[in-house]
């Protein structure tokens, strides 16, 4: 399942997966729940059992599926989008909680659906025009 990380940044700076366009998002294979290792600083600390001095957990997840338009009772690749968020050892120590939200999106193209819509109303319109004209012409002819 591909994962899209919304706040991650690339090697120049840019934040591509922050945009509505998602042709530019940069996908990846793999997610965590918590990461205590990126933190640790120092070269070899790991090694010798360092302590983390930043903690990376998701501030928010959303599992969205969407349903392909074409192929009736199929649906596209699901996705799994992260906001990661990360905080320093000493905020840790005074703030025990943290708020998660998890979400489930179940999207499908409804615009087949819409213009079909339009068009019936536009003949429904259509036929009480061809009604009301001829009732008022009716209406007139009577004494």
């Amino acid at each position: 399942m591909p994962v899209v990380v919304r706040n991650f940044k690339d090697e120049d700076g840019n934040s591509p997966n922050e945009e509505d366009d998602d042709s530019n998002w940069r996908l990846f294979r793999r997610f965590f729940i918590y990461d205590t290792v990126s933190g640790i600083e120092g070269e070899g600390d790991y090694a010798r059992g360092g302590i983390s001095t930043v903690i990376r957990y998701p501030k928010s997840i959303t599992l969205r599926v969407k349903l392909d338009s074409i192929n009736e009772e199929m649906i596209y690749v699901p996705q799994l989008i992260i906001e990661y968020r990360e905080r320093s050892q000493t905020v840790i120590e005074s703030y025990t909680l943290s708020d998660v939200t998890f979400t489930s999106e179940y999207a499908m193209d409804t615009s087949n659906f819409w213009e079909s819509v339009k068009i019936l109303f536009i003949v429904l319109n259509v036929f009480f025009g061809v009604i009301l004209v001829v009732q008022v012409i009716v209406w007139c002819q009577t004494p």
